[in-house]
Parts: C-alpha cells; sequence; structure tokens
C-alpha cells in the first residue's frame, strides 16, 4: 500500500502547494509581461523623439537601431510571458477542476 492511500492528507497538501506555486508564477509572469509592454511603449516614445531631435544623422540612427533592438527583444519576452501565462492558467483550471471534483470520486 502507498504512504499517500495510507495518508491522503499528505497527497493533497502537496497539490495545494502546487496550486500555490503555479498561482504565484502565474502572477509572476503577468508583471514581466507588464514590465515589457511599458518598455515598448517607452521605446516607442523614445523613437518618435528621435526621429525629431536634432543630433546628427549618425547618431540618430544608432540611437534609432538600439531602440529597434529594444523593442524586438521586449517583443520577445511579450511573447514568452503571455506563453508561461497561458500555461499557468490552463494549469490553475486543471488544478481548481480536481479540487472542486475531489469530493466526488
Amino acid at each position: 500500500m502507498r504512504q499517500t492511500e495510507i495518508f491522503p492528507i499528505l497527497e493533497d497538501q502537496k497539490l495545494i502547494e502546487d496550486y500555490i506555486s503555479y498561482q504565484k508564477a502565474l502572477n509572476s509572469w503577468k508583471k514581466t509581461k507588464l514590465v515589457s509592454q511599458k518598455t515598448i511603449i517607452r521605446a516607442n516614445e523614445a523613437l518618435k523623439d528621435a526621429r525629431c531631435s536634432n543630433n546628427s544623422e549618425i547618431e540618430k540612427r544608432g540611437f534609432i537601431n538600439k531602440l529597434h533592438s529594444v523593442i524586438e527583444q521586449c517583443e520577445d519576452e511579450l511573447s514568452k510571458s503571455q506563453m508561461h501565462i497561458d500555461s499557468c492558467k490552463e494549469i490553475i483550471d486543471a488544478y481548481g477542476t480536481y479540487f472542486s471534483c475531489k469530493d466526488e470520486f
């Protein structure tokens, strides 16, 4: 006989801890997504300002290229964050379904 059959509460506690861990991960990924979104907005604003600046054309191009690079990296991070958010939500939903149906088993 398995220990979890003798002590089902221990198994439930592990599932609850995992559930809480996924909720924390979801919050963390949401914060990362928000930071990426804000960075993209600020970089786009800086891009507009850079195009209107009185700096030399070479300085403008260099700065604009750096901003494009930052925007690209943030968009990648944003995409990854959204993927992780979706995964966490699916797992949390599965745990929620499990916990709500547990009494039926």
